[in-house]
């Protein structure tokens, strides 16, 4: 593998299928580190092997790329203590879902202490949490984006190869962008789904919950993401929250003006409104197709 010695920091659902990935590898020498005992001792039982620990200086020593797998909030705080590790690793990835901020809050410290932060987003979770939650194939045929600095702020050529391998290594379509434009894309594609994903399970069913009984494929379809960590997502939608407000009152105009088409019975406005949503559904459907096609020859595709 690209890296051979790997800190995973933090066992929750990605970071614990990472864990259950490498640990199958058994070339790798794999170090996952907890803030408590209760998620290793749930990854030994699920059969990963390696060095599990609560002591984050012993899954750091020795290890050539450390990936930081705890919410985004926490993040900036391990990273001030990652560089105090003696012996700790040069390159620091991570799973975040905003990387304009980190690239702050944590690429900054890092590099000051002459370490290389290469962001990473693996496009695969879930509305599920923990370690119990954690599957090998999690990563298999996702897209992974791989964020480089604005204006060159490091040199992280030989660095970035190595972390865009390291997600190919773990069966993932690896697209570099800068971070500006992958927090502009993942709120459209993912922070703003969940937003109005919340907003149209509680409109549904907060006044009526008796209605859940009915309530079937549509309805689970719709709201399945709403089920995710109300702290882990406030966190998301606060760090992105200048371009995912926008795209809240922008749903917000376009289901007035529904709203209004069907008080005046305007059979056409809401024929259009929901051909218009059609056709934007069948882009995404188009990509998945595009997807599960042959990955490219190059080593990643450049978006």
């Amino acid at each position: 593998m690209s890296f051979s010695r790997i800190a995973v920091l933090g066992p929750g659902l990605l970071g614990g299928s990472l864990a259950l990935e490498l640990a199958a590898r058994r070339h790798v020498d794999l170090r996952l580190w907890a803030r408590r005992a209760e998620p290793l001792d749930q990854a030994r039982g699920m059969g990963v092997e390696g060095v599990l620990t609560t002591d984050l200086g012993e899954a750091l020593r020795g290890a050539d790329l450390a990936v930081l797998c705890t919410p985004v909030g926490v993040m900036p705080a391990l990273a001030q203590r990652l560089v105090t590790i003696p012996d700790g690793p040069r390159t620091i990835t991570d799973v975040g879902s905003v990387k304009e901020p980190l690239e702050r809050s944590v690429g900054e410290v890092l590099v000051a202490a002459g370490r290389v932060f290469v962001g990473s987003h693996p496009m695969c979770g879930s509305e599920l949490k923990g370690m119990e939650a954690a599957r090998t194939g999690l990563y298999e045929g996702a897209v992974c984006v791989v964020t480089h600095p604005a204006d060159g702020e490091q040199e992280t050529g030989n660095e970035m190869d190595a972390v865009c391998r390291f997600w190919e290594e773990m069966g993932m379509r690896v697209i570099r962008m800068g971070a500006a434009e992958h927090d502009s894309f993942v709120a459209r594609v993912s922070h703003l789904p969940h937003a109005v994903a919340a907003v149209l399970a509680r409109v549904a069913l907060e006044t009526c919950p008796d209605a859940a009984d009915l309530a079937a494929g549509g309805f689970r379809d719709t709201t399945r993401i709403a089920g995710g960590s109300p702290e882990m997502w406030r966190e998301i939608l606060v760090e992105n929250s200048h371009r995912v407000a926008p795209l809240l009152r922008e749903c917000a105009s376009s289901l007035e003006e529904m709203a209004s088409a069907l008080e005046r019975g305007d059979e056409t406005s809401v024929l259009d409104a929901l051909e218009a949503g059609k056709a934007s559904r069948n882009c995404f459907d188009d990509s998945v197709a595009r997807r599960s096609g042959p990955p490219p020859d190059s080593l990643q595709t450049e978006l």
